[in-house]
């Protein structure tokens, strides 16, 4: 009888433990989870901190790696409407356009921008920088319908919040303009670029970033009009400025001095273009390795040079670097791959026929 009631005792023990346990889990582990919820946020705020730090200093590799890493932690964490989060989307869409991954920044971006229309709503500032990613990256692809659409409406929501000369009108101007250029329409760019960049400089002076972009985009209107001086004086501007204020070795130092080389051949100055285009690429395999779409770029733009020179095999060498790079990461469609291509098929011609190369001349 003895043995039966310590049985019970010890029963009761056991269950009143129980119970005490389970409700001191139910109060803790939801304390649990938002102390894991605000440790989470902490690290990505420092996470995002660090990244740019590296992106400014133009390891954008890096910075894709810490970014990634962010998002992660949100995705575990966070609701999809979180603005940290987005943040998080739209950084690492950035980071994937800057080192070339154009599908994974079209990613990555649209669910950004998604998320930010609808919890934000359109008009707002973050909604429409992330929107204006998303154009830059249709460009990239060769998506030019849908690229100019979301300019041409960011410009005319901006439009409608701001008064004119406003520094986000003047940007959305810029990016219109830009647009315009790329796609050959040289008129309907001159009057965006000019107005913008004009007005850029007597509000923030010739050195500011939004000026320094004006100007790398007034210069490409010039060389695709074929003035290579003004284009030379303008992109001189940009090269000391950029190279004082980011380094020899930033990505956006290496594309001025590689568009400085386009500018010497334009002007027939041909041994200057050649330094300068080996200098942007060896730049370029140094941060990003040798199968990268931007090195397919800078091997692209050598080989013009080469054509220049009449020095086929080179430029043909070359030119089967940029289209085993392009093909790979672009697709047999890409513009660039088919520019590339179109090249070739003209060199081999060229070079299989010197007489009428020579007469070509």
């Amino acid at each position: 009888m003895k043995n039966l009631s310590s049985r019970r005792l010890l029963y009761l023990y056991i269950t009143s433990f129980l119970v005490l346990a389970g409700s001191i889990f139910c109060l803790w582990y939801p304390n649990r989870s938002e102390l894991n919820e605000k440790h989470a946020r902490k690290r990505v705020e420092n996470i995002h901190q660090l990244a740019w730090v590296y992106a400014n200093k133009g390891d954008f590799t890096k910075a894709q790696t810490l970014f990634g890493e962010s998002l992660e932690l949100c995705r575990d964490f966070m609701e999809g409407s979180d603005p940290l989060m987005l943040s998080s989307l739209n950084n690492l869409g950035w980071t994937e356009k800057r080192i070339g991954n154009y599908v994974q920044a079209l990613f990555y971006y649209n669910e950004a921008y998604n998320g930010r229309e609808k919890h934000l709503g359109k008009s707002h500032r973050d909604t429409l920088i992330t929107k204006v990613n998303l154009a830059s990256v249709y460009v990239e692809r060769g998506d030019l319908t849908h690229a100019e659409a979301l300019y041409q409406d960011i410009l005319e929501t901006r439009k409608a919040q701001f008064e004119p000369g406003h520094p986000d009108i003047l940007s959305s101007m810029i990016h219109l303009g830009g647009f315009y250029r790329y796609s050959g329409q040289l008129e309907l760019a001159k009057p965006f670029l000019l107005q913008a960049t004009n007005l850029l400089v007597e509000t923030l002076g010739s050195e500011a970033d939004s000026t320094l972009q004006a100007f790398e985009e007034l210069g490409a209107l010039h060389m695709a009009e074929g003035n290579f001086a003004d284009a030379h004086k303008l992109y001189v501007q940009v090269f000391e400025a950029r190279k004082k204020q980011l380094g020899l070795e930033h990505q956006d130092v290496l594309k001025v001095q590689e568009t400085l080389g386009v500018i010497f051949r334009g002007m027939g100055r041909m041994d200057e273009a050649i330094e300068f285009q080996k200098s942007a690429l060896a730049g370029r395999r140094k941060q990003f390795g040798y199968f990268h779409a931007l090195v397919a770029s800078s091997l692209y733009n050598l080989g013009i040079t080469y054509v220049g020179m009449n020095e086929l095999e080179s430029a043909l060498e070359v030119f089967a670097q940029a289209d085993t790079i392009c093909s790979h990461n672009l697709g047999e469609g890409h513009p660039w791959t088919m520019g590339i291509r179109s090249e070739i098929q003209n060199l081999q011609q060229r070079i299989q026929s010197p007489v009428g190369s020579v007469l070509d001349q």
